[in-house]
């Protein structure tokens, strides 16, 4: 079933905006993605240099607690009904599927979207463990090591 939006409803939501690349913006595409993926893998709270012009510089923390307002706000507004989130990169919606999940972060990729794939959220079977994880680091602060 196809849930046509009433003219009342709100289309529009910011939280939904592409993630924030910073100084990352003046690369090309390609390369911006690339530095990205390669700075989510080191750490779910790695941001992109911040830039000069005022350009968010998100990381993928970051995007979740967007996600989680979006989704606070879209379950208050159209409870018991299907909702289609449109997002203008895969980061929102990959981070958000890995974060309902219980997924680390820094694997949020695993759940890429290709341009205009429309799939459904999918919901864990198991209970979330919210105790903290530890990892070694042979040489903090700069411990590097990428999520398994």
């Amino acid at each position: 079933m196809l849930l046509v939006i009433k003219p009342n409803r709100c289309l529009q939501y910011s939280f939904l905006d592409a993630r924030g690349l910073g100084a990352l913006e003046t690369l090309r595409l390609e390369e911006a993605h690339q530095a990205v993926a390669a700075g989510d893998l080191l750490d779910a709270d790695w941001r992109p240099p911040k830039g000069t012009d005022g350009t968010p510089h998100e990381s993928s923390q970051d995007v979740v607690v967007r996600m989680r307002q979006a989704l606070s706000i879209t379950e208050t507004q159209y409870f018991g009904e299907d909702v289609l989130f449109v997002s203008p990169d895969s980061d929102c919606l990959s981070v958000l599927q890995a974060a309902v999940l219980g997924v680390d972060l820094r694997n949020h990729r695993r759940f890429a979207f290709r341009p205009g794939e429309v799939r459904p959220l999918l919901l864990s079977t198991e209970a979330f463990d919210a105790s903290p994880l530890s990892f070694s680091c042979p040489d903090p602060p700069r411990c590097t090591r990428a999520a398994s």
